[in-house]
């Protein structure tokens, strides 16, 4: 009867889990991770691609959950106590057009200068900047690498919108390997924080910086 009892635990639990694992993604529990590459060219500096749930250079925009729930009137008619008798989960769809705001919202520099994700910043220090990091360490702010408005570029109906900015070195010679975007030319809020090969600047040197982001 203990081993009988004993398998039938342990075939409880292995259902537990494969139902576990197949129903996570269903009900939005899938483990998500924020991964950062930078893809170099020596003559236009770097592009920054942004993989979020690991598609290949993308950052997945997740469908949005509703729940939908039915309550019961079960003291009519006064109707004072409900009970719950039917729940659903549904999934919207996502359009286009929803995506081109998102891009515009997000990132864009003619409506929303002092919101969107459109500042770029540069640092010579190594990227030890985590998921709760909220400013970048050793901020350049001289020889004409300091923190600057890109420009904002996407395509209507398109997955993908560019911030892009070309530093010149000035004054004395600089050099960087690291960046990130923010939302202000000082402070602000900041995401997307890469670093790069070294790269170091001679007065009259520039450097290309290009962020690309995809959302799919």
């Amino acid at each position: 009867m203990r081993s009988h009892s004993r398998i039938g635990n342990f075939a409880a639990i292995l259902c537990a889990l494969v139902l576990g694992a197949a129903l996570n993604p269903l009900l939005g529990l899938t483990a998500t991770r924020d991964v950062v590459s930078a893809g170099e060219k020596a003559s236009t500096g770097f592009v920054a691609l942004t993989t979020l749930d690991q598609p290949a250079d993308a950052v997945k925009v997740h469908r949005a959950m509703g729940t939908v729930t039915t309550l019961k009137c079960i003291d009519f008619p006064k109707c004072s106590k409900h009970k719950a008798v039917k729940t659903e989960i549904v999934w919207n769809v996502k359009t286009t057009a929803g995506i081109d705001y998102t891009f515009l919202r997000t990132y864009g520099t003619a409506n929303n200068a002092n919101e969107g994700l459109n500042y770029i910043a540069l640092s010579n220090d190594t990227l030890t900047e985590t998921s709760a990091s909220t400013t970048l360490s050793t901020e350049i702010v001289a020889n004409g690498l300091s923190r600057a408005i890109g420009a904002y570029a996407h395509t209507a109906g398109t997955s993908t919108a560019t911030i892009s900015k070309t530093f010149t070195c000035a004054t004395a010679p600089q050099s960087a390997q690291k960046a990130a975007l923010f939302t202000a030319s000082s402070g602000g809020t900041m995401h997307h924080a890469l670093s790069f090969t070294q790269r170091s600047l001679q007065v009259g040197d520039q450097l290309a910086v290009t962020f690309t982001i995809t959302l799919t």
